[in-house]
């Protein structure tokens, strides 16, 4: 993700908002040898100015599902929660996970609280896979 982004950067593609920890970002940007620029955004789920707000929106989102305040408060703790929360309340238009992740954690907030519309009975979903030498890119029709 960290080469990706510092790729995706350099070529003014998008702008990037990475999720977690500044400072292990910042060691793992080190040891990977990636620079970030100054349009790199990085969030911390714990110090984030938006993580009340948040906590407050997941948990109206899933009152009818009788979702505990601190568990609302560790979900957002989540990567795969926050950031999907981020897109849910268009800080974000996208989100890109599961390189370090199961699909099960990265699909579930989305299915929780973003949902498919009601006439859709779908949810597209796409897979890359890229090594040295070659990519593949595995999707499911809509």
């Amino acid at each position: 993700m960290l080469k990706a982004t510092e790729e995706l950067r350099r070529q003014d593609i998008v702008n990037i908002i990475l999720v977690g920890d500044e400072t292990e970002i910042h060691k793992l940007c080190s040891s990977l040898n990636v620079k970030l620029d100054d349009h790199v955004e990085i969030v911390n789920p714990e110090t984030d100015s938006q993580r009340e707000d948040y906590v407050k929106t997941l948990l109206e989102l899933r009152k009818h599902k009788g979702l505990p305040e601190a568990t609302a408060r560790d979900l957002m703790s989540d990567r795969n929660y926050y950031g999907t929360m981020m897109v849910h309340k268009n800080r974000a238009q996208g989100m890109v996970s599961g390189s370090t992740t199961t699909t099960q954690a990265t699909l579930r907030p989305a299915f929780e609280f973003i949902r498919a519309g009601r006439a859709s009975r779908r949810c597209p979903a796409c897979s890359l896979c890229a090594c040295r030498t070659k990519s593949w890119s595995m999707q499911t029709a809509q």
